[in-house]
């Protein structure tokens, strides 16, 4: 049983189907959003994208920046979290859906190279930028560890 636990995969863990299981254990989750699944994938950049251009004037959202230092490279992830209001066509296929989230990383490496790079991810979790981001960092400390 996963009641009370969130529930992190990556993009291939995206499915509906598995996103309907999480909540029926009454558990949550924060799914990572590719291009497997176009059409929600897309509609994600536009909506942060349409959001960023209006500075996010009048709307509703959580934000939270994290700033890390590890083996001569520094990270810099900023959080932003919208209510599913903004998608709200996605309610009826993504069972228990209520955050759309973006993550723009940036990575300093000693040396002067810099890499940037925007992440989507889907969550059951109410409008919360430091949760989510702390879920999605847990996450990828497992995936790291097991590398």
């Amino acid at each position: 049983m996963l009641k009370g636990a969130i529930v992190t995969l990556d993009a291939m863990g995206c499915q509906r189907t598995i996103a309907k299981q999480i909540t029926e254990q009454e558990a949550d989750y924060v799914l990572a959003v590719k291009e497997n699944q176009r059409r929600l994938y897309k509609s994600l950049q536009q909506t942060f994208s349409q959001a960023e251009t209006r500075q996010f004037k009048a709307m509703t959202y959580s934000q939270h920046t994290t700033v890390d230092g590890d083996h001569g490279r520094i990270e810099t992830r900023h959080y932003t979290v919208l209510p599913l209001m903004y998608l709200h066509q996605f309610k009826c296929r993504w069972k228990g859906l209520q955050s759309l989230v973006q993550v723009e990383a940036q990575r300093a490496i000693k040396g002067g190279a810099i890499s940037y790079e925007k992440r989507y991810y889907i969550s059951s979790l109410p409008m919360n930028a430091e949760r989510i981001g702390h879920a999605i960092r847990a996450h990828w400390r497992i995936e790291n560890t097991l590398h």
